[in-house]
């Protein structure tokens, strides 16, 4: 694990990275698609987060919930 010095932030909450979004601006960029179906293909149907524990104290609060 590599911890950084200096963290804005403990912890940090988006949406997870699709490698379809970058097929999407390749294919914009190379005049396969045009930009309505650029937008179309941005918008997402179903979308999941991921979390990324940028510090120590972050991953040290860390508990196990059970289900």
């Amino acid at each position: 694990m590599v911890a950084h010095l200096y963290n804005k932030y403990d912890i940090v909450i988006g949406p997870v990275a699709d490698d379809n979004m970058a097929l999407l601006f390749r294919q914009y960029e190379n005049e396969v698609i045009d930009f309505s179906t650029l937008i179309r293909g941005m918008i997402y149907k179903k979308t999941s987060s991921q979390y990324s524990f940028h510090t120590e104290k972050s991953i040290r609060l860390l508990r196990k919930v059970d289900d």
